[in-house]
């Protein structure tokens, strides 16, 4: 899988978090500050499969990714993204760029935010091409 950054993303490279901005059916609104991956031209978030993101994800697809620094705050233009469920060799490239990006913190924000049996799931945005 091509690791060079690039595209509508390559503005998020040097960043902690995002905040992704998911929609629910009636188009409201709901932003979460998750940890991400950029590979080539996509962003990786991993999630709890039971989260509301992963639902409104898969029902809607429609996303915005945003920068953002420690505090919170956005110093970037949000950007119209396209979100999917991915599996497999995406999936555990995805898990291990996360892993190469925030080493240990990585694990310890995954274990503080799993539960018994908890599934996860890798989460894929690419840019909205309209």
């Amino acid at each position: 899988m091509d690791t060079e950054h690039q595209g509508e993303f390559s503005e998020l490279v040097g960043y902690s978090y995002i905040h992704l901005t998911t929609f629910r059916k009636d188009s409201s609104a709901v932003q979460t500050t998750v940890l991400f991956a950029v590979i080539g031209d996509h962003v990786y978030v991993q999630t709890p499969k039971s989260a509301g993101k992963t639902r409104r994800i898969t029902a809607t697809g429609r996303v915005l990714v945003q920068p953002t620094m420690e505090d919170g705050t956005p110093p970037g233009k949000s950007i119209l993204g396209l979100g999917r469920v991915v599996e497999g060799r995406e999936a555990e490239a995805a898990v291990q760029a996360l892993h190469s990006k925030y080493g240990e913190y990585f694990a310890s924000v995954m274990a503080k935010l799993a539960t018994t049996d908890e599934e996860w799931e890798t989460i894929q945005i690419r840019a909205w091409d309209e």
